[in-house]
């Protein structure tokens, strides 16, 4: 069974879930969904807590169809989804199953306001998947291996916001390298269209990715620092010298957003611009420099090291 979709709304006031069994009404901006109490008690401690209490005359007196009407301050759209899962899917989601980042987004967000905790882990995992959590995975596994969350803006801005919004700092140096090394300085400082919606970064990232962006370019410089210095066991020093001339420029002349990449994997082609010797040590100068550059890629977004990102990510506690 596929995840709820945020389009299925039936009439101007009445919204799907609306099951005629049950026994409260919830108000969300200009509609209603009928639902029961007992699934939003065993869901969530807020509801649970909010069912306990004494109603006032006033909001006892308010009722549709017979049933108690609760008003949420929250997006009908992520409601209905919030809803729908609890009604159509067990706890445990399918880790194989793709989920629309409309659904990340509604789990992520009333997962946290209403504490229901497997909603808002399931979302946090799947975004961890976007993004990898080291260097190796980072050069040898595929992006979008597993397309764990479908519906993604072309940069990911969506995710990079959600990401910042619910503590899950870890993820964005990686998610930030990506934005910047693919996305043009106009999106990022104008936003832009993708699929007939604008997407924005918000301020606080937006002015991390600009910062990033030359940072960027200081850990090229790590990883790629042998071409400007000398090599005692070259043997052919003019071949060699050209061959750093032609590198470097390759590299850094160049204004498309991917020649910031620090991680760039070493190029066949570049073989036979050395001699053996300065391939040999080059290849291993190269591995080494990536080393360095995925040390300081949280630095160059203003975070601190990957180490401390990790310990201060709050949302393990917060629910």
């Amino acid at each position: 069974m596929p995840f709820p979709s945020a389009t299925s709304l039936v009439g101007p006031r009445r919204l799907d879930p609306w099951l005629s069994d049950g026994n409260v009404v919830l108000a969300v901006e200009g509609g209603y969904f009928r639902v029961h109490r007992g699934v939003l008690s065993s869901a969530s401690r807020i509801f649970h807590d909010m069912f306990s209490l004494p109603q006032t005359n006033k909001s006892a007196d308010r009722k549709v169809d017979g049933c108690p009407v609760v008003t949420l301050h929250d997006s009908a759209p992520e409601v209905q989804i919030v809803l729908k899962t609890l009604y159509t899917r067990p706890q445990r989601i399918s880790a194989e199953a793709p989920m629309h980042v409309s659904v990340v987004t509604a789990f992520l967000r009333l997962g946290k306001k209403y504490e229901i905790r497997w909603l808002f882990d399931e979302a946090c995992s799947r975004i961890k998947e976007c993004y990898p959590s080291s260097l190796f995975s980072l050069l040898f596994l595929p992006p979008d291996l597993k397309h764990p969350v479908t519906g993604r803006d072309k940069y990911d801005f969506q995710l990079i916001n959600l990401a910042r919004e619910f503590g899950l700092l870890s993820l964005l140096p990686v998610a930030m390298y990506r934005c910047v090394c693919s996305s043009p300085l106009t999106a990022i400082l104008d936003g832009y269209y993708f699929d007939g919606s604008l997407y924005h970064l918000t301020p606080t990232n937006q002015k991390s990715c600009i910062m990033g962006r030359d940072k960027l370019l200081e850990l090229r410089s790590l990883t790629f620092g042998w071409l400007k210095r000398q090599r005692p066991c070259c043997i052919d020093e003019v071949k060699c010298a050209l061959g750093n001339f032609a590198t470097i420029t390759e590299l850094w002349c160049t204004d498309r957003p991917s020649s910031r990449d620090p991680f760039m994997r070493w190029d066949p082609r570049w073989d036979s611009r050395f001699c053996f010797n300065c391939m040999i040590f080059c290849h291993r100068e190269i591995e080494d420099g990536r080393e360095d550059a995925w040390d300081g890629l949280p630095s160059a977004f203003g975070f601190s090291s990957w180490e401390r990102l990790t310990k201060n990510e709050n949302y393990e506690t917060d629910l």
